[in-house]
């Protein structure tokens, strides 16, 4: 209702040129932000404190958005509604039908086309698989995969030789205790002879 009172004002009479849906998506865009700022005064919002919307300027970076039935793309090119067909170099394909389209035009006055579009999401098979671990008291553990493990088993390792060679093994590679060698002192000169009685 406003946007169309605003188009019979003279001051706003230009924005008739403008397709209706960009204008109502900055209307919900300008709700949104409000409704935003006063939850964050009400504490309501979690997160930082949110200033009030500010007007924008036209230096500053402009951005117009596009819902189905404001667009359509033929023949890998995009027509926008009351603006026909505009160049469009593409970065990459589409791989489904887009929902919405945003065209931007940055400070360096460089326009830019941002779709928005629904992909089924992938879901990747796990490479390695989880194993559940059952304690017991007469089995150690039973794995999920059926397979047991008995404590008598890993005791038997402890004690085997090749166990008390890997020990003496460690044991040696870092020695406890650190071998001191002696200083010894070296005379430059003798000692001065002894004053003489006269």
């Amino acid at each position: 209702m406003c946007i169309t009172e605003a188009k019979k004002t003279a001051e706003r009479e230009w924005l008739s040129e403008v397709f209706c849906i960009p204008l109502q998506q900055s209307i919900q865009d300008l709700g949104t932000a409000y409704s935003n700022f006063f939850k964050s005064c009400r504490g309501e919002r979690k997160g930082p404190k949110i200033k009030p919307p500010r007007f924008k300027k036209k230096a500053n970076q402009q951005s117009a958005r596009y819902r189905r039935g404001g667009f359509s793309i033929k023949a890998a090119k995009v027509s926008l509604a009351k603006i026909g067909y505009i160049k469009t170099k593409w970065s990459r394909p589409l791989p489904s039908e887009p929902s919405s389209v945003t065209v931007i035009k940055d400070t360096a006055g460089r326009y830019f086309v941002s779709f928005v579009i629904e992909i089924e999401p992938e879901i990747n098979p796990a490479q390695n698989e989880s194993i559940g671990i059952d304690l017991g008291l007469k089995t150690f553990a039973v794995l999920s995969t059926g397979t047991k493990v008995n404590l008598a088993c890993l005791l038997a390792r402890e004690s085997s030789p090749l166990r008390a060679v890997e020990d003496v093994k460690q044991s040696s590679d870092n020695p406890s205790e650190t071998r001191q060698q002696p200083e010894t002192m070296k005379q430059d000169r003798p000692p001065p002879d002894s004053p003489s009685d006269h």
